[in-house]
């Protein structure tokens, strides 16, 4: 699957290249980037919210 999305991004850059539409290209990219870096880091805050009502469930024996 890693040589589809290679060939997928390669393709992209080179037609972008031909076309002349690199710098929108680049640009897509980084706002691409931050944007996956902010949905990262808002689901990592749910994902230790709900790690930590289990722990403390887990500790009580409400979970076994």
């Amino acid at each position: 699957m890693n040589i589809v999305w290679l060939l997928l991004i390669a393709a992209a850059v080179v037609t972008a290249i031909f076309k002349g539409t690199m710098p929108e290209v680049s640009n897509a990219t980084f706002k691409s980037a931050g944007t996956a870096v902010e949905l990262a880091i808002g689901l990592v805050g749910g994902m230790t919210l709900f790690l930590g009502l289990m722990r403390v469930a887990h500790d009580s024996g409400l979970v076994q």
